[in-house]
């Protein structure tokens, strides 16, 4: 756990406060279990604090390094996003995407897994180059090779067709 994504609630003054954050390899090594291999991030958060609640907008902004789900490549898939959401005390602890909850005696707020988790939300569920022709060409003319040949695997025999109807009965 590094102390800089800690956020100090209790001695910040009603108004607004901006802090920033690098999401770098270190930091990605250091969770248990990422799904991301490294990258580079720079996270600028901006706190408003009210009365009885905060405003947090959180704009991400650099890269992530990613396998390509087409061609199996790493790559560095560029970033950039930007989210609100509302941040108060509460007596059971939430995380959703619009409303973060904390317990009544939270005075320290740890950022560095939701920045984490965060981050994962806004990832693509197919990754893969921004443009085909970034890809492995070479592995891609082989699956595409490997792929007709299974076509023509698929063709079948007229003589079971009869057979196969039966079947299909």
């Amino acid at each position: 756990m590094y102390d800089h994504f800690i956020i100090h609630l209790e001695g910040l003054k009603i108004g607004i406060h901006d802090f920033e954050f690098m999401l770098d390899n270190t930091f990605f090594e250091s969770l248990e279990y990422s799904l991301i291999a490294g990258g580079e991030l720079k996270v600028i958060m901006v706190l408003d604090k009210k009365e009885n609640f905060y405003g947090l907008t959180f704009s991400y902004q650099g890269y992530v390094n990613q396998t390509c789900d087409r061609c199996g490549d790493d790559f560095q898939l560029p970033i950039s996003f930007k989210f609100d959401t509302l941040l108060k005390h509460g007596p059971e602890a939430i995380e959703d995407q619009d409303l973060w909850v904390v317990d009544q005696d939270c005075v320290n707020l740890d950022l560095q897994h939701y920045l984490y988790e965060s981050l994962c939300l806004f990832l693509p569920k197919k990754v893969t180059h921004e443009n085909k022709s970034e890809c492995n060409q070479e592995l891609l003319m082989k699956l595409d090779d490997l792929s007709n040949k299974t076509e023509d695997k698929n063709n079948t025999d007229p003589r079971w067709d009869a057979l196969n109807k039966l079947n299909k009965n």
